[in-house]
């Protein structure tokens, strides 16, 4: 393990769960220098190459769900060995730039121009050296960075001396985020609901599987926003920093441009850390989409402590239609709710509830390990019990 490991940060969550807030707030410290969504083509750009090697067709950054065991079991080893050759680092100076001029646009072409072919982990070093030429200073300890919908590296990336953070919201405030207001200004065209579900459950599940890794942290929306304060302090002891001193200010935020950042929030700009949004899920969703949410996200919104207000009922998943134009079709061929995915999700159910005992497979299809089905499993049926 090269020793620069030792002092990285790596963020992520999926899509609309405040991964940009925590980035504001974590790059606000003088100890931290953390850059927004910097080398998101490096991450999808491994992950194509992947699955083309194992002949999958699939999105690169997908939920796994229902995806061969063996794709993420295999992984880490795949992202020590495998290479990338001049071709691809040629394909990530000229898409980087382009991207980055949203989030980080600091990493000009200039700065990437002497990127070199090797190893993921040689050229995420050297994109980690970027951030730090790029943006830190004299007091930067650590550098980090944040990638949405990446949590499926933050195993090898902890394995390899990196300290993860995985930031989980409200799966209803999040999906409203995602598909309502002015989210298509943060993450585009329209995806299908069963598809956000299954994302944000991708997130509970490698908080479930890392609880555990004394380098990893999980954060909650909306403990940031309600208790700042307190939410930063343990961040910081997480990190091994001093805590946020006099100076900083929760009413202001900067962007790693130096400007006044204000907010991403899909209903509009915000100064500081503000907790208006927390529940405007409750007016922009339709009961059938909250009914939904529930239902297919009851075990780990159990776990996380989310309060629920439907009673989830089977039925939903047979009645529900999508009333959102669907404008992604690749996204939608998978992750529609359509009669087969319709039977995955009762069938998943089914197995929280103890009605069957799943196969092997079944468990790896649905839940990712056994050890995270026997956690849901566990806090659905004590809560169904008390």
């Amino acid at each position: 393990m090269p020793e620069s490991f030792k002092n990285r940060l790596f963020i992520t969550g999926t899509l609309r769960s405040g991964t940009t807030l925590v980035d504001k707030l974590l790059n606000s410290h003088p100890s931290l220098t953390v850059a927004s969504q910097p080398f998101f083509r490096l991450f999808t750009c491994v992950k194509e190459k992947y699955y083309q090697e194992n002949n999958i067709e699939s999105l690169p950054l997908s939920p796994h769900f229902c995806e061969p065991p063996y794709l993420r079991q295999n992984l880490g080893h795949y992202l020590k060995n495998m290479v990338l050759n001049d071709s691809g680092i040629s394909c990530l100076k000229e898409c980087i730039p382009q991207i980055n001029r949203k989030w980080s646009p600091g990493i000009t072409s200039e700065k990437l121009a002497g990127l070199q072919s090797g190893s993921f982990f040689h050229i995420l070093e050297q994109c980690m050296n970027i951030i730090n030429e790029t943006y830190g200073t004299n007091k930067t300890k650590i550098a980090g960075i944040k990638e949405v919908l990446c949590e499926e590296f933050a195993p090898v990336l902890l394995e390899n001396g990196y300290k993860c953070i995985i930031v989980i919201r409200d799966p209803r405030a999040a999906i409203s985020s995602a598909s309502t207001g002015r989210f298509e200004k943060y993450v585009g065209k329209t995806r299908p609901v069963l598809l956000n579900i299954r994302n944000w459950r991708k997130s509970a599940a490698y908080a479930v599987s890392l609880r555990s890794n004394p380098d990893f942290c999980l954060l909650k929306y909306e403990e940031i926003v309600c208790s700042p304060e307190k939410t930063l302090t343990r961040i910081s002891n997480f990190l091994g920093v001093e805590t946020f001193g006099k100076g900083f200010s929760l009413d202001i935020l900067k962007d790693q441009e130096g400007f006044p950042w204000k907010g991403n929030s899909s209903y509009g700009d915000m100064n500081g850390v503000k907790n208006d949004s927390l529940n405007k899920w409750r007016e922009n969703l339709s009961e059938e989409e909250i009914s939904l949410i529930e239902y297919c996200c009851l075990s780990e919104m159990i776990y996380l402590d989310y309060d629920l207000i439907s009673n989830p009922e089977i039925t939903i998943i047979d009645r529900f239609k999508e009333t959102r134009t669907q404008e992604r079709v690749n996204y939608a061929t998978t992750h529609y709710l359509d009669d087969i995915n319709r039977a995955r999700e009762k069938e998943r159910f089914s197995y929280l509830l103890g009605k069957a005992l799943p196969s092997e497979r079944a468990i790896y299809d649905y839940f990712f390990s056994p050890e995270v089905w026997r956690v849901l499993r566990t806090s659905l049926i004590q809560k169904l019990h008390n």
